[in-house]
């Protein structure tokens, strides 16, 4: 059978490893993935090349991911392969449409279109690896049964798996506002820089600047904040089982002894998790259980704040670095 892996190239690495996956589960398989190598040749049509691929596939696969979504050619390919599966029922052919989302993104993505009714699966957890290789398994790709399989997608859910939060640690922090936040507005009391192509941000903060009226900071707070809120509630759905939230704060032993969490939802910004955080190591990473926070709320994620208070500290002025900003599921 011949196989179209639907994708945004900016989730390449993410595709690149499923394509291997299910080459190796089948050597015979006749895959098409523009970003893997020598599927797409230098010189080639790009645009034949795909409109070719469609054509001739038996099995449309889609990584929804948001960067697919926000792609207009993405879009464009999965309304082409809708229109094709329903072309194949009409003059009683077999092709089939497996449309596959990655965290945050989650299957109601695909209400309110003419695919509502084709189900989508996650590729977030093992058992949803495990459900895709058994519908491949059902429809031919794959041969045999799935208890062949369980090694090979026990290693491709953890590979999957740190790939995808790498991506999400990188897009916590770049599709955010950062905000420095301090009481008495002392503007000098917090400043903030991202570096290491936005996956780390430095803090420098001043616990004994003052404002105008010659009045300290009683907290300092690094904001990231969403113009568009963030829907981690498919990410608590999926966890086996637990949700985390992860990040690494670098260089503080010593400069700071606790550092607080705080995540924000809906509109009115509440406090939906917070979490006061020891630091007791040099690269201390950190991971707080999304269960600690308030059941409701994890659709509309709207700020991730970083927050210190004097009683925190080992010196008042210093700077430190948070990292790895994250989720994952256990």
């Amino acid at each position: 059978m011949k196989v179209f892996i639907s994708h945004s190239s900016k989730n390449r690495k993410i595709v690149n490893e499923l394509g291997h996956f299910i080459s190796d589960l089948n050597p015979n398989v006749t895959l098409f993935c523009s970003s893997m190598e020598g599927h797409l040749n230098v010189g080639e049509d790009f645009l034949n090349k795909i409109i070719n691929g469609l054509n001739n596939a038996d099995v449309f696969i889609a990584i929804l991911s948001e960067e697919y979504l926000a792609s207009k050619f993405c879009v464009m390919e999965l309304g082409a392969a809708w229109m094709k599966l329903f072309e194949a029922k009409n003059e009683d052919t077999n092709k089939y449409l497996f449309p596959l989302v990655l965290h945050p993104i989650n299957t109601a993505v695909l209400n309110n279109t003419p695919i509502h009714t084709t189900q989508a699966i996650g590729l977030n957890t093992e058992g949803e690896i495990k459900l895709l290789v058994t519908k491949l398994i059902d429809i031919g790709v794959i041969d045999g049964d799935i208890e062949l399989y369980l090694k090979q997608i026990e290693d491709f859910h953890q590979t999957i798996s740190e790939l995808i939060q790498q991506t999400n640690a990188s897009n916590l922090v770049t599709r955010s506002k950062i905000l420095n936040i301090s009481s008495n507005g002392v503007p000098e009391a917090l400043q903030v820089t991202k570096i290491g192509n936005d996956k780390e941000v430095n803090i420098a903060f001043n616990f004994d600047a003052v404002n105008e009226n010659n009045e300290k900071p009683t907290f300092t707070s690094m904001v990231l904040k969403y113009r568009k809120p963030i829907n981690l509630e498919a990410m608590i759905d999926n966890a086996q089982e637990e949700a985390f939230f992860q990040f690494k704060v670098k260089n503080a032993y010593q400069k700071i002894k606790k550092i607080k969490l705080e995540i924000k939802s809906g509109p009115r910004n509440e406090i939906i998790l917070e979490h006061v955080n020891a630091i007791e190591s040099l690269d201390q990473e950190i991971h707080v259980p999304f269960l600690s926070g308030d059941e409701y709320g994890w659709d509309e994620i709207t700020e991730i704040c970083f927050v210190i208070f004097p009683e925190y500290l080992e010196v008042r002025r210093g700077d430190f670095s948070i990292s790895e900003i994250n989720t994952f599921l256990e």
